[in-house]
């Protein structure tokens, strides 16, 4: 059990496989359904998501919010297709990209092109307010958790049409230089949809106590963009995600031991997220919370 439990982590976070993964949920959401809601498709997707979660808030929610949830509650993760295959039975193209997805990562030998259960190089960093706020801290980690998941299905979506020009660059790059104006919005429009979308989500908490909500939310976005950013090139992070249990935390992967051991020795990185989180607290609330305490942890796999 213990040994499923680890290959299940590492297929999760190898970056090749996770990446066929991706594209694929990319591809079906993207070609295959679309986003008008009057469509057939669009209707058809509902209706046969209805089977696996009738909750209001997800009926009402985008293609993307619904491929969340079934990933969230197990349903639907690296390799396991049995859900999309039943939601698209009358699909006989997109059936037919789910078995090809689904044949390569069969295929494929985890152990040949990534790291395996012995070597999967993850670690995590917690990020705790002593006298904080709770409800505050994760309402703001799961604007956040979006943030970021958004960008990597918007990563791997615009990869299959401009891999020469996206292959460059990663989807934090990419955001910066729509907001600081170098990139126009209508060339990468899902990258600026995510970042309105996220700022609009920020906005609504802050203008609650705030004139200026519109500043501060694109002074957050800023911050978080940054600390990414230099995460992937001064720390050659491969992999991300933001969660939440009882604190931020930030859990990040990497390529081999030498940069796993020198994020996890790194006091740079614990004073570079101490500051920007810091600065996104105070923008983001009226409650002056402490400055963060930050811990950096190697991700025990058994645990995981």
């Amino acid at each position: 059990m213990q040994r499923e439990q680890q290959m299940e982590t590492s297929l999760q976070f190898n970056p090749n496989i996770k990446e066929i993964h991706n594209n694929l949920l990319a591809k079906l959401i993207n070609g295959y359904v679309g986003h008008n809601e009057n469509s057939d498709t669009y209707v058809s997707w509902k209706l046969q998501f209805r089977n696996y979660c009738d909750l209001p808030t997800q009926q009402n929610g985008s293609v993307l919010d619904n491929v969340y949830y079934l990933e969230k509650v197990g349903l639907l993760s690296v390799g396991k297709y049995d859900v999309l295959k039943k939601i698209f039975s009358e699909d006989k193209e997109a059936l037919s990209e789910i078995e090809r997805v689904s044949n390569v990562i069969e295929i494929i030998d985890p152990s040949t092109i990534g790291p395996t259960d012995s070597n999967v190089y993850m670690v995590e960093i917690r990020i705790k307010v002593k006298n904080g706020c709770p409800t505050l801290e994760e309402l703001l980690a799961g604007i956040l958790s979006d943030f970021i998941c958004k960008l990597d299905y918007a990563y791997f979506s615009s990869i299959l049409g401009d891999f020469h020009t996206l292959s460059l660059l990663h989807a934090t790059t990419i955001c910066q230089r729509i907001m600081d104006g170098i990139e126009k919005s209508e060339k990468y429009k899902n990258f600026a949809t995510i970042l309105s979308e996220t700022k609009s989500a920020l906005k609504k908490y802050i203008s609650f106590h705030s004139s200026d909500a519109e500043k501060s939310s694109k002074i957050i976005v800023r911050q978080f963009l940054n600390l990414f950013d230099r995460m992937k090139k001064k720390y050659c992070v491969q992999k991300w995600r933001v969660d939440w249990k009882e604190y931020t935390v930030i859990f990040v992967e990497f390529k081999n031991a030498f940069d796993f051991k020198t994020c996890l020795e790194s006091a740079s990185l614990k004073k570079e997220t101490r500051s920007t989180f810091e600065n996104i607290f105070s923008h983001f609330n009226d409650v002056r919370l402490y400055a963060p305490y930050v811990e950096i942890r190697e991700v025990e796999l058994q645990n995981k």
